[in-house]
């Protein structure tokens, strides 16, 4: 696995489609980023430099991220997984790479309430 993989991250306003082959992000922005030791890195870290590359201010928004990832055994059908620790960061990292996944990330980022 190459030290540095180059994610296609999804962001912005837009609506998540379903097409013939499931999931179609084609009306958001998206934006290439190499991503060094993606596999290593913890899920903490990972949202870190996503808060830190969007510019987002984690005092007063929040992010979630969605994987693209196909379920089939033959083929490709599409759909996203949230990805929330680390185990399933690193799983999805290593899983993509073994199944020539491209690797897509769906990052939504949202207004925190008043608590």
């Amino acid at each position: 696995m190459s030290s540095k993989l180059i994610f296609d991250f999804y962001y912005g306003e837009g609506n998540v489609r379903c097409g013939q082959n499931g999931v179609d992000l084609s009306e958001f922005k998206c934006m290439a980023r190499g991503i060094a030791r993606a596999a290593k890195r913890s899920f903490e870290a990972v949202c870190n430099w996503l808060i830190r590359g969007f510019r987002i201010d984690p005092q007063t928004h929040g992010l979630t991220i969605y994987a693209m990832v196909s379920r089939e055994p033959i083929g490709y059908f599409w759909e996203l997984m949230p990805i929330d620790c680390t185990d399933i960061w690193r799983r999805y990292v290593e899983m993509a790479c073994e199944r020539c996944w491209p690797l897509a990330i769906l990052v939504h980022v949202y207004e925190k309430g008043n608590t």
